[in-house]
């Protein structure tokens, strides 16, 4: 009787020493690592202002399309421009558009535009402008569609804030969104981990 008592009370005991050593590993354990550590905790959101204006024909008009520069001073060559210039292309293949890199391969001509600025007190804005044309031989036409998407905030990491850009605008290219829109996006939106690519 005494050996049973004796054994049960050592399975007891070695039950809630595992679980004590559970316990303190979880709570040792580091958090969780980012996906990608460009991207802001998941519980973090950003505000995104986004605004879209399309021609009523616009879907005719091909998603074949060739990526330049809107920047003053900044060629398509410019590292710079190439890191946000890749990050746009990710997103907007999203929407079933499709980059070349020769003019003449392409149906419609886009420019991509960025920047900061300073705003009210100590925000800035970071912003950028998509905007689309039609080709022919390799000269842009008409505008076809035009978005736009800025954040107002005390964050002037703008290379940090660029994909979350492309992400709130990622459903609105070349489309019109009737009114400005404000979009939140998730610190980790796994759309994110496309762009960033």
């Amino acid at each position: 009787m005494t050996k049973e008592r004796n054994r049960a009370l050592a399975a007891a005991l070695s039950a809630v020493l595992i679980t004590v050593a559970y316990l303190l590993a979880c709570a040792t354990a580091p958090p969780p690592a980012s996906p990608d550590p460009r991207m802001f905790p998941g519980d973090y959101w950003i505000e995104i202002a986004v605004n879209s204006f399309a021609a009523p024909d616009a879907d005719s008009k091909g998603k074949v399309y060739y990526l330049a520069s809107a920047v003053q001073n900044v060629e398509d060559t410019d590292v710079e421009f190439l890191e946000y210039a890749r990050m746009l292309e990710n997103g907007l293949s999203l929407k079933g558009y499709v980059r070349v890199y020769d003019k003449k391969d392409a149906e419609t001509l886009i420019n991509l535009a960025y920047g900061m600025t300073a705003g009210e007190g100590s925000n800035v804005r970071i912003f950028m402008i998509v905007t689309a044309y039609g080709l022919k031989n390799g000269e842009a036409q008409s505008q076809i569609w035009k978005t736009s998407a800025f954040h107002d905030g005390n964050y002037s990491d703008f290379r940090r804030m660029f994909p979350y850009l492309v992400a709130a605008c990622t459903d609105y290219f070349g489309t019109s969104t009737g009114v400005k829109k404000s979009i939140g996006v998730r610190g980790q939106d796994p759309r994110l981990l496309d762009i960033l690519k």
